[in-house]
């Protein structure tokens, strides 16, 4: 639940009950609701903001994980790429920058690519 959606929302512009011939006893009693009113809200906030921690917890624990992965997977391909038996070059299409290159390559070409 978002902080925007409470199931009884505070009116922000709130008007003080008319004390004007009212006894302390019914100040007491507006004082009372209007503190309990704050004390509900304040927990329904905790609840959802400990309950976003705890989704915010998750994701960054699938996100680190999924990086994770990445980061292997990247290293194995990139084993495999130096280990094949043929020169591989990658160049932009644009500019023809080289993206990357084998050490095949290297040696087809007697220099360093790059």
């Amino acid at each position: 639940m978002l902080p925007s959606s409470h199931s009884r929302p505070m009116n922000v512009l709130v008007q003080p009950p008319s004390l004007a011939g009212a006894n302390l006893s019914d100040a007491f009693t507006a004082f009372i609701s209007a503190a309990n009113r704050l004390e509900n809200s304040y927990q329904e906030l905790h609840s959802e903001v400990s309950y976003l921690r705890g989704e915010l917890e998750d994701r960054n624990r699938e996100l680190a994980k999924s990086i994770a992965e990445v980061e292997s997977m990247r290293g194995a391909l990139s084993n495999i790429l130096d280990e094949l038996p043929c020169g591989v070059i990658v160049l932009k299409r644009r500019n023809h920058a080289l993206i990357l290159s084998n050490p095949e390559a290297h040696r087809l070409w007697h220099c360093r690519i790059g």
